[in-house]
């Protein structure tokens, strides 16, 4: 049997990758909107917790990128229901925090990495696309 090709109609297969992000804060949301705009992802905003465990449960996700600090449930509790739901979901936090303190606080919760914020662009970039090459969802592009 021969393998199915690995580029498709838009050149990827298992296009687009569905990323859920969840932060409390409407210009991070923008940013990593702006960010991470391209025909390779389907991004799902929420502005908390519950709204992306919500999404996920609907619709799940390839990858979660989820803030520490939010109302309602934090990033840490969000990650842990995630990775019950589908333990190989990775997830990114996000965070202002101290590192040691968050890093502390994540430990055996399901975070697969950590995003500092303030962070560039293309730290952004560079590390969802490791995901989803990780994932063998497609190979990494030109961003």
């Amino acid at each position: 049997m021969k393998p199915e090709p690995l580029l498709e109609g838009n050149g990827y297969q298992n296009l687009p990758f569905r990323i859920i992000v969840a932060d409390d804060n409407d210009q991070v949301l923008d940013l990593v909107s702006r960010i991470l705009s391209s025909p390779k992802y389907s991004l799902a905003l929420g502005t908390n917790g519950i709204e992306a465990l919500n999404e996920f449960r609907s619709r799940p996700a390839d990858l979660v990128i989820t803030d520490f600090d939010m109302p309602y449930m934090n990033g840490i509790d969000l990650a842990s229901h995630v990775k019950s739901l589908s333990p190989s979901t990775p997830v990114i936090l996000m965070t202002g925090s101290d590192a040691e303190t968050v890093r502390e606080k994540a430990l055996g919760n399901g975070i697969d990495h950590f995003l500092f914020k303030p962070f560039s662009p293309k730290d952004l970039k560079v590390i969802v696309e490791a995901f989803c090459w990780s994932s063998l969802h497609w190979p990494p592009g030109n961003f």
